[in-house]
């Protein structure tokens, strides 16, 4: 597969699809969740699980729908 079809897929799934209004508050609240975990789960551990969803936060900060639901979101 090329890289152009897999960004073209990427870019499309992270815009069309059907509960991509609710990407930007589910990311964060899952996020928000890993860091409550209990006192006895080490920030290694912690940082493991959240990693990868800096890449997605990073990604979809970039897609101006996904920017305007996180700063609602981050707006309480």
């Amino acid at each position: 597969m090329s890289l152009w079809l897999v960004s073209f897929q990427r870019e499309r799934l992270f815009e069309t699809h059907p509960m991509v209004e609710r990407l930007a508050a589910a990311l964060v609240s899952v996020f928000v969740s890993i860091e409550m975990t209990g006192q006895g789960v080490q920030f290694e551990h912690k940082f493991k699980y959240r990693q990868p969803m800096y890449v997605a936060l990073e990604y979809i900060w970039r897609i101006d729908s996904h920017r305007n639901a996180l700063k609602v979101v981050f707006a309480f």
